[in-house]
């Protein structure tokens, strides 16, 4: 099964990669790339990837919570929660929030209390 994941990854990474020649300044892409290096276990990659879409796209709300998931993947627990911070506060659904699996023991966090329970519900 894990192989068949890596696969899947790799194919997604070779993607998004070839979408960049297409469309270099695309975030949401751009954060899918480092999400996929960081769940490939090439979080160094993932990070560096990571950092780039939050020198320039901080405002993209599906990006960032990418970026999220990926300081979360790093067990950059500070980092984590402010990028979540900044995707919720510009409107991404709690509903997402709440149902990604990459946050099971981000959720027990103080701080991912306090972040959901600050933004109405819709």
């Amino acid at each position: 099964m894990k192989s068949k994941s890596a696969d899947a990854y790799d194919k997604a990474i070779s993607l998004v990669r070839e979408q960049f020649t297409k469309e270099p300044s695309d975030a949401v892409a751009r954060s899918r790339l480092a999400t996929y290096l960081a769940k490939t276990g090439d979080i160094t990659s993932g990070l560096a990837e990571a950092h780039t879409v939050e020198q320039s796209h901080a405002n993209n709300t599906d990006a960032m919570f990418n970026v999220a998931v990926i300081y979360e993947l790093a067990q950059d627990r500070a980092k984590a929660l402010a990028a979540l911070e900044r995707a919720v506060a510009h409107g991404y659904s709690k509903y997402e929030v709440a149902n990604e699996p990459e946050f099971a023991a981000l959720r027990s966090d103080p701080g991912y209390g306090r972040i959901v329970s600050a933004v109405p519900s819709k």
